[in-house]
């Protein structure tokens, strides 16, 4: 009869504890993730990523999302920020300023400066409070040398949820597309 009672009080407590995981707000809302890529005729590549993301929390603005890093390697990509702003709560767009582009060696290859061609162009978002939203627009034109055929593997997890996402994939006519979706 004691180990019932146990048994009852600890599924309790497990169930008071998972009704509560799940009424967890989150820090951020992805309204929009897009991915784009288009092989073009002469063999280029242009990758073009939009988000829309809303801030929901102080953690959110200050340590996770603050900032954005975009990895490119400048001996044959080029990298090209279409839009980048803010929307406040209030609805007012506040644009990013060029200060708030920074571009610098990524984390990984800070003590191979000299031999490296690699860049991570460190988007800083200003204006951030409560509720503001986050677009970040940008497209990676990569040149012929660097890739003959696209070979990508898209990981749609995300650390927010998310409304939307979309992927495209656009090859010329005498290209065939071969893809496949792992679960």
């Amino acid at each position: 009869m004691k180990n019932r009672y146990i048994f009852i009080i600890v599924l309790l407590v497990f169930s008071l504890g998972t009704l509560s995981a799940k009424s967890e707000k989150p820090d951020a809302i992805y309204h929009l993730i897009s991915k784009s890529y288009r092989i073009n005729q002469d063999g280029s590549m242009d990758y073009h990523f939009r988000k829309e993301l809303q801030v929901l929390s102080n953690h959110a603005f200050t340590s996770t999302y603050g900032e954005t890093f975009i990895l490119y390697n400048t001996d044959f990509q080029t990298l090209k920020v279409n839009e980048a702003y803010v929307i406040r709560k209030d609805g007012s767009k506040v644009e990013t300023p060029a200060n708030a582009f920074n571009p610098s060696l990524p984390f990984s290859c800070t003590d191979c400066e000299r031999l490296n061609s690699m860049r991570e162009m460190v988007v800083t978002h200003t204006a951030l409070e409560y509720d503001a939203t986050i677009v970040l627009d940008y497209t990676i034109h990569s040149t012929q040398p660097f890739m003959k055929e696209l070979m990508e593997e898209v990981n749609l997890y995300e650390d927010a949820p998310i409304d939307k996402y979309e992927i495209t994939v656009t090859v010329p006519e005498f290209m065939k597309l071969n893809y496949q979706c792992n679960y």
